[in-house]
Protein backbone atom coordinates (compact mmCIF):
# COMPACT_ATOMS: atom_id res chain seq x y z
CA UNK A 1 0.00 0.00 0.00
CA UNK A 2 1.46 3.50 -1.15
CA UNK A 3 0.82 6.28 1.39
CA UNK A 4 -0.23 9.78 0.00
CA UNK A 5 2.78 12.23 0.42
CA UNK A 6 3.31 14.51 3.55
CA UNK A 7 2.21 17.52 2.79
CA UNK A 8 0.52 20.88 4.28
CA UNK A 9 1.62 24.47 6.00
CA UNK A 10 2.50 22.53 8.97
CA UNK A 11 5.66 20.53 6.81
CA UNK A 12 8.17 23.20 8.17
CA UNK A 13 7.69 22.54 12.12
CA UNK A 14 8.28 18.67 11.00
CA UNK A 15 11.11 19.35 9.45
CA UNK A 16 12.73 20.50 12.45
CA UNK A 17 11.07 18.63 14.80
CA UNK A 18 14.14 16.25 15.15
CA UNK A 19 15.82 19.05 17.10
CA UNK A 20 19.84 17.89 15.73
CA UNK A 21 22.69 20.15 16.34
CA UNK A 22 25.40 17.68 14.96
CA UNK A 23 25.00 14.95 12.65
CA UNK A 24 28.07 12.90 12.28
CA UNK A 25 28.62 10.96 9.20
CA UNK A 26 31.12 7.77 8.92
CA UNK A 27 33.16 8.38 5.67
CA UNK A 28 35.01 6.09 2.99
CA UNK A 29 34.48 5.81 -0.55
CA UNK A 30 32.12 3.40 -0.54
CA UNK A 31 28.42 4.01 -2.24
CA UNK A 32 26.52 3.36 0.66
CA UNK A 33 28.55 6.11 2.78
CA UNK A 34 27.98 8.12 0.23
CA UNK A 35 24.53 8.02 0.14
CA UNK A 36 24.24 8.31 3.90
CA UNK A 37 26.30 11.76 3.91
CA UNK A 38 23.72 12.49 1.35
CA UNK A 39 20.77 11.82 3.72
CA UNK A 40 22.48 13.36 6.33
CA UNK A 41 23.32 16.78 4.76
CA UNK A 42 19.51 17.41 4.18
CA UNK A 43 18.57 16.27 7.21
CA UNK A 44 21.12 18.27 9.30
CA UNK A 45 20.00 21.35 6.58
CA UNK A 46 16.70 21.14 7.72
CA UNK A 47 17.19 21.48 11.27
CA UNK A 48 20.21 23.61 10.41
CA UNK A 49 22.42 21.88 12.66
CA UNK A 50 26.24 21.11 11.75
CA UNK A 51 27.14 18.30 10.14
CA UNK A 52 30.22 16.21 11.12
CA UNK A 53 32.27 13.71 9.00
CA UNK A 54 34.90 11.71 10.21
CA UNK A 55 37.34 9.62 8.58
CA UNK A 56 38.94 6.62 10.34
CA UNK A 57 42.48 5.26 9.54
CA UNK A 58 42.13 1.48 10.97
CA UNK A 59 44.60 0.30 12.95
CA UNK A 60 43.75 -2.85 11.61
CA UNK A 61 44.95 -2.14 8.39
CA UNK A 62 47.89 -0.49 9.58
CA UNK A 63 49.09 -3.59 11.43
CA UNK A 64 47.95 -5.75 8.53
CA UNK A 65 50.33 -3.78 5.48
CA UNK A 66 53.24 -4.33 8.35
CA UNK A 67 53.08 -7.92 8.46
CA UNK A 68 55.81 -9.54 5.34
CA UNK A 69 53.27 -11.55 4.09
CA UNK A 70 50.91 -9.12 3.24
CA UNK A 71 50.29 -8.35 -0.41
CA UNK A 72 47.88 -6.91 -2.31
CA UNK A 73 46.01 -7.93 -5.45
CA UNK A 74 46.18 -5.31 -8.69
CA UNK A 75 42.89 -5.59 -10.57
CA UNK A 76 43.56 -5.21 -13.74
CA UNK A 77 45.92 -8.36 -14.27
CA UNK A 78 45.43 -9.97 -10.68
CA UNK A 79 49.13 -9.73 -9.92
CA UNK A 80 50.49 -9.64 -6.15
CA UNK A 81 51.94 -6.56 -5.09
CA UNK A 82 53.68 -5.85 -2.03
CA UNK A 83 51.90 -3.76 0.67
CA UNK A 84 53.97 -2.39 3.71
CA UNK A 85 53.17 0.21 6.04
CA UNK A 86 53.67 3.22 4.43
CA UNK A 87 52.39 2.55 0.72
CA UNK A 88 48.86 1.92 3.81
CA UNK A 89 49.26 5.42 5.06
CA UNK A 90 49.94 6.79 1.51
CA UNK A 91 46.61 5.25 0.64
CA UNK A 92 44.39 6.28 3.70
CA UNK A 93 45.10 9.40 3.07
CA UNK A 94 44.45 10.00 -0.19
CA UNK A 95 41.05 8.18 1.00
CA UNK A 96 40.94 10.91 3.46
CA UNK A 97 41.38 13.29 1.04
CA UNK A 98 38.84 12.04 -1.08
CA UNK A 99 36.19 11.75 2.09
CA UNK A 100 36.37 15.42 2.81
CA UNK A 101 36.23 16.81 -0.95
CA UNK A 102 32.65 14.45 -0.67
CA UNK A 103 31.92 16.18 2.19
CA UNK A 104 32.61 19.91 1.27
CA UNK A 105 30.88 19.37 -2.23
CA UNK A 106 27.80 18.00 -0.12
CA UNK A 107 27.57 20.80 2.45
CA UNK A 108 27.91 23.36 -0.42
CA UNK A 109 25.28 22.16 -2.19
CA UNK A 110 22.97 22.05 1.18
CA UNK A 111 23.98 24.82 2.19
CA UNK A 112 25.14 23.55 6.03
CA UNK A 113 28.26 24.16 8.36
CA UNK A 114 30.79 21.32 8.19
CA UNK A 115 33.72 20.20 10.02
CA UNK A 116 35.94 17.43 9.04
CA UNK A 117 37.87 15.22 11.35
CA UNK A 118 40.74 12.25 10.84
CA UNK A 119 41.07 9.40 13.64
CA UNK A 120 43.49 6.82 14.19
CA UNK A 121 42.32 3.46 15.76
CA UNK A 122 39.33 1.14 15.53
CA UNK A 123 36.29 2.32 13.57
CA UNK A 124 33.74 1.21 15.94
CA UNK A 125 35.39 3.28 18.89
CA UNK A 126 36.33 6.24 16.87
CA UNK A 127 32.20 6.80 15.88
CA UNK A 128 31.18 5.78 19.70
CA UNK A 129 33.52 8.75 20.71
CA UNK A 130 32.67 11.14 18.56
CA UNK A 131 29.09 9.67 18.54
CA UNK A 132 28.33 10.85 22.14
CA UNK A 133 28.55 14.83 21.15
CA UNK A 134 25.98 14.52 17.86
CA UNK A 135 22.20 13.70 17.97
CA UNK A 136 22.29 11.34 14.92
CA UNK A 137 24.74 8.93 13.41
CA UNK A 138 24.75 7.98 9.53
CA UNK A 139 26.76 5.54 7.79
CA UNK A 140 26.67 3.10 5.33
CA UNK A 141 26.15 -0.70 5.62
CA UNK A 142 28.79 -2.20 3.74
CA UNK A 143 32.19 -2.72 6.04
CA UNK A 144 34.78 -4.45 4.85
CA UNK A 145 33.84 -8.15 5.62
CA UNK A 146 30.23 -7.64 4.51
CA UNK A 147 28.56 -8.53 1.54
CA UNK A 148 25.52 -6.89 -0.81
CA UNK A 149 22.41 -6.19 1.50
CA UNK A 150 23.83 -7.33 4.78
CA UNK A 151 24.92 -4.85 7.11
CA UNK A 152 28.61 -4.53 7.97
CA UNK A 153 29.48 -5.59 12.03
CA UNK A 154 30.34 -1.63 12.51
CA UNK A 155 26.99 -1.05 11.39
CA UNK A 156 25.65 -3.25 13.56
CA UNK A 157 27.42 -2.16 16.48
CA UNK A 158 26.74 1.41 15.99
CA UNK A 159 22.86 0.13 15.75
CA UNK A 160 23.32 -1.19 19.30
CA UNK A 161 25.69 0.80 21.39
CA UNK A 162 25.77 4.30 20.12
CA UNK A 163 24.32 6.87 21.88
CA UNK A 164 22.42 9.09 19.62
CA UNK A 165 19.68 7.67 16.80
CA UNK A 166 21.40 6.05 14.14
CA UNK A 167 20.81 5.93 10.43
CA UNK A 168 21.93 3.05 8.60
CA UNK A 169 22.14 3.24 4.58
CA UNK A 170 22.53 1.28 1.81
CA UNK A 171 21.93 2.31 -1.85
CA UNK A 172 18.53 3.35 -2.28
CA UNK A 173 17.65 1.47 -5.19
CA UNK A 174 13.50 1.97 -4.22
CA UNK A 175 13.11 5.87 -4.06
CA UNK A 176 9.26 5.35 -5.01
CA UNK A 177 8.53 3.21 -1.98
CA UNK A 178 7.20 4.85 1.45
CA UNK A 179 8.73 5.63 4.82
CA UNK A 180 7.09 3.24 7.80
CA UNK A 181 7.05 4.39 11.47
CA UNK A 182 6.58 1.97 13.76
CA UNK A 183 5.32 3.98 16.89
CA UNK A 184 5.69 3.12 20.10
CA UNK A 185 5.14 6.25 21.88
CA UNK A 186 8.70 8.16 20.89
CA UNK A 187 7.57 10.85 18.70
CA UNK A 188 10.90 11.77 17.47
CA UNK A 189 10.13 8.88 15.42
CA UNK A 190 7.40 10.64 13.81
CA UNK A 191 9.42 13.35 13.48
CA UNK A 192 12.22 11.85 11.44
CA UNK A 193 9.60 9.48 9.25
CA UNK A 194 8.09 12.77 8.54
CA UNK A 195 11.36 14.63 7.40
CA UNK A 196 12.14 11.75 5.57
CA UNK A 197 8.89 11.64 3.77
CA UNK A 198 9.05 15.26 2.73
CA UNK A 199 12.62 15.32 2.09
CA UNK A 200 12.28 12.50 -0.31
CA UNK A 201 8.99 13.04 -1.83
CA UNK A 202 7.93 9.87 0.06
CA UNK A 203 4.71 8.50 1.61
CA UNK A 204 4.37 8.20 5.54
CA UNK A 205 2.93 5.30 6.61
CA UNK A 206 2.97 5.03 10.82
CA UNK A 207 1.72 1.79 12.50
CA UNK A 208 0.97 1.80 15.83
CA UNK A 209 1.49 -0.80 18.56
CA UNK A 210 -1.93 -0.44 19.94
CA UNK A 211 -5.17 1.74 20.03
CA UNK A 212 -3.39 4.76 22.78
CA UNK A 213 -0.45 4.84 20.10
CA UNK A 214 -2.49 4.91 17.20
CA UNK A 215 -4.35 8.20 18.70
CA UNK A 216 -1.30 10.17 19.81
CA UNK A 217 0.20 9.18 15.85
CA UNK A 218 -3.28 10.66 14.92
CA UNK A 219 -3.19 13.68 17.13
CA UNK A 220 0.58 14.70 16.08
CA UNK A 221 0.08 14.66 12.80
CA UNK A 222 -3.09 17.02 13.24
CA UNK A 223 -0.73 19.37 15.30
CA UNK A 224 1.84 19.28 12.60
CA UNK A 225 -0.98 19.82 9.68
CA UNK A 226 0.07 16.67 7.94
CA UNK A 227 -1.41 13.22 6.17
CA UNK A 228 -0.20 10.20 5.77
CA UNK A 229 -1.53 6.64 5.92
CA UNK A 230 -1.83 5.29 10.11
CA UNK A 231 -2.54 2.05 11.11
CA UNK A 232 -2.30 -0.79 13.60
CA UNK A 233 0.02 -3.24 13.84
CA UNK A 234 -1.15 -6.77 13.43
CA UNK A 235 1.56 -8.50 14.93
CA UNK A 236 3.34 -8.13 18.32
CA UNK A 237 6.00 -10.44 17.45
CA UNK A 238 9.14 -8.82 16.45
CA UNK A 239 10.85 -11.58 14.71
CA UNK A 240 7.28 -11.83 12.37
CA UNK A 241 7.46 -8.17 11.61
CA UNK A 242 11.41 -8.01 10.85
CA UNK A 243 10.14 -10.78 7.65
CA UNK A 244 6.82 -8.18 6.74
CA UNK A 245 9.49 -5.33 6.56
CA UNK A 246 11.72 -7.06 4.63
CA UNK A 247 9.47 -8.19 2.16
CA UNK A 248 6.98 -5.19 2.06
CA UNK A 249 7.06 -2.59 -0.47
CA UNK A 250 8.92 -0.26 2.14
CA UNK A 251 11.55 2.44 1.16
CA UNK A 252 12.94 3.60 4.73
CA UNK A 253 11.51 1.88 8.43
CA UNK A 254 12.21 3.98 11.30
CA UNK A 255 12.43 1.98 14.87
CA UNK A 256 12.71 3.31 18.34
CA UNK A 257 15.92 1.96 20.09
CA UNK A 258 14.16 1.91 23.22
CA UNK A 259 11.10 0.09 22.16
CA UNK A 260 9.70 -3.50 23.08
CA UNK A 261 9.48 -4.43 19.48
CA UNK A 262 11.51 -1.75 17.53
CA UNK A 263 14.85 -2.48 19.74
CA UNK A 264 14.25 -6.11 18.64
CA UNK A 265 14.18 -5.76 15.13
CA UNK A 266 16.19 -7.50 13.36
CA UNK A 267 17.48 -4.46 11.09
CA UNK A 268 20.00 -6.63 9.54
CA UNK A 269 17.18 -8.98 7.81
CA UNK A 270 15.17 -5.88 7.16
CA UNK A 271 18.08 -4.35 4.77
CA UNK A 272 17.94 -7.44 3.08
CA UNK A 273 15.00 -6.76 1.79
CA UNK A 274 13.54 -3.48 -0.13
CA UNK A 275 14.27 -0.86 2.45
CA UNK A 276 17.34 1.26 1.98
CA UNK A 277 17.67 2.28 5.19
CA UNK A 278 16.28 1.76 8.73
CA UNK A 279 16.46 4.75 11.54
CA UNK A 280 16.91 3.71 15.40
CA UNK A 281 15.86 6.51 17.12
CA UNK A 282 17.26 7.11 20.61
Amino acid sequence: MTAPSVSGPGAQQGRKAQDLKRVLVALDPAAECLAALETAARLAAQSEAELVGLFVEESELLEAAALPVTRVIRGSDFTLDRLDRSVMEQGLKAWAAQARAHLTAVAERWQVQASFRVARGDLAEALLAEARRCDLLALGTVGRVSQRNRIGTTAQRMARQAPCSVLVMRRDETPSLPVVVLFEGNERALAFGSALARMQGRGLEIVAVDADRLATAKAWLAEQDLSATVEEIATDDAERLSEQLASQAVGIVVLERAGALGGAIDTDRVLAGPPSSVILVG
